[in-house]
């Protein structure tokens, strides 16, 4: 980028379309919260909120309109931003295909017939993870798991803030990790990790980073989570076949496969699957594999609009603007990791999202990469850590008011505040990975095989090109 581009808008102005999208965004959910409207922070579409933040863009950045156009079609053009967008629409669908098939039913189901009456709220926190894991997704946990868990809370006379705290940090486990999660698709595209070895390695640093909380929330919710009453769980029907497709693309990533060939590979074997089992026919199956991309295009249309107008601010010098103000507080990589932590927390409060905030501070936190020699895949685990864990303990994302929801449905009486205090999972992990910068035993993945910065890969897969 050249300083004639960027002496119109330099400083604090050219960062002023970011803020224009969390101000709107924010601003529209006190609005609906004013109006009485259930999940205000759901009601107005963030593609929107993008939008408006493009058209802002244009109009408040100095320079010629041909320039701005440029630098916005640049922002778009990026293969960090072009990637991502096919991931969505063939997660979108596989989602959609394997819970047609009744692939999300079968792994509660397979999980809750295993589960001992007398360690249920633990149990309820595992078979979260499972499904939170194998959906990729936080809402769809909450809606699948709550009703269950919390009816059985009531009857047992388990207490209900902690049963909702463990669904909770259960559907933020498979969220910030799940390899068809948004979390995950939009870390790695944003630090630029491609499918292969880098996203493998991330996730078994993420996996030895959550061992320690996972175990910790499994003791604390056996020990404070038990039942003073009988519990009650019935048998289900599980379907093996239905669950197939998830263990498929599971066994593809970490075999290396591009996210295109697994979740591809999904999709079609779902179909097979679903048409085997007479769950539709083969246009009902085409039909559904279309409704769960079209699902995705909200966020998608996010992506294109926020990357149109982060890179005319890029281009205008904003980015620049914010390393260098960021650059005071920063004294070296370990500081850097926890201003990208306050960074991810700070902008999922604003915005009440959790994929929001890797998209808006995407460009920074790669340029704080290359500056301070930071691994990317570490930085790629941070993120979502960051936002997924802090969305499902503000009172006002789509996750917390679908549990709220659930909450006053069960007629427990309590509100969804008092269920943070009992997230253990979500709060012992925000602690760890603090302790992970000064002593980072869950990255020797990545010292076994450092990045090469310069190609933007790891070593090993550096040395091959």
């Amino acid at each position: 980028m050249n300083s004639q581009n960027k002496s119109g808008s330099r400083g604090f102005v050219s960062v002023l379309p970011i803020l224009v999208f969390v101000l709107v965004f924010l601003g529209a959910g006190i609005a609906c919260n004013a109006m009485g409207m259930e999940k205000p922070f759901a009601q107005f579409p963030a593609s929107i909120g993008g939008y408006i933040a493009l058209m802002s863009a244009f109009l408040i950045i100095r320079g010629k309109f041909s320039d701005k156009f440029n630098w916005m079609l640049k922002g778009i053009a990026k293969p960090s931003i072009a990637v991502p967008l096919v991931v969505f629409a063939l997660a979108g669908a596989f989602a959609t295909v394997a819970k047609a098939c009744g692939g999300v039913d079968s792994i509660v189901g397979l999980c809750m017939n295993y589960v001992p009456a007398s360690v249920i709220t633990a149990g309820f926190f595992v078979v979260g993870c499972i499904v939170s894991f194998a959906s990729g997704s936080s809402i769809s946990t909450i809606v699948a798991l709550a009703p269950i868990a919390l009816s059985i809370a009531v009857g047992a006379g388990i207490s209900v803030p902690i049963m909702a705290a463990s669904v909770m940090g259960s559907a933020m486990f498979g969220n910030s990790m799940s390899l068809i999660s948004d979390c995950t698709i939009v870390s790695n595209s944003v630090m630029g990790i491609g499918a292969g070895k880098a996203t493998k390695d991330k996730l078994i640093s993420q996996a030895l980073l959550y061992a320690i909380p996972f175990i910790a929330a499994i003791a604390l919710y056996v020990v404070f989570g038990r039942p003073t009453g009988e519990v009650s769980i019935e048998h289900y029907d599980v379907n093996v076949w239905s669950i197939l497709p998830y263990i498929f693309i599971l066994v593809l990533a970490l075999a290396g496969v591009n996210f295109v060939l697994s979740l591809s590979s999904g999709i079609v074997l779902g179909v097979i699957i679903g048409l085997a089992e007479g769950k539709f026919n083969l246009l009902e199956g085409c039909v559904t594999v279309a409704e769960g991309m079209y699902g995705m295009a909200n966020m998608m249309l996010l992506f294109i609009f926020m990357a149109g107008t982060i890179g005319i601010v890029t281009e205008a010098g904003g980015i620049e603007w914010v390393i260098s103000r960021l650059t005071k507080l920063i004294k070296g990589p370990k500081s850097a990791q926890g201003v990208i932590f306050l960074l991810g927390v700070l902008v999922t409060c604003c915005v009440g999202n959790d994929t929001i905030p890797m998209v808006t501070i995407g460009d920074v936190t790669r340029d704080i990469s290359k500056k301070y020699r930071i691994d990317p895949r570490r930085i790629a685990s941070i993120m979502p850590i960051s936002t997924a864990g802090t969305a499902v303990i503000i009172p006002y994302t789509g996750a917390a008011l679908t549990m709220a929801s659930m909450i006053e449905t069960a007629g427990a009486g309590i509100s969804f505040v008092q269920t943070i205090p009992f997230n253990f999972f979500v709060l012992i992990t925000f602690v760890l990975t603090f302790v992970t910068v000064f002593a980072p035993f869950s990255d020797r993945r990545f010292a076994k095989d450092p990045w090469d910065f310069e190609k933007w890969l790891p070593s090993s897969e550096a040395g091959k090109s």
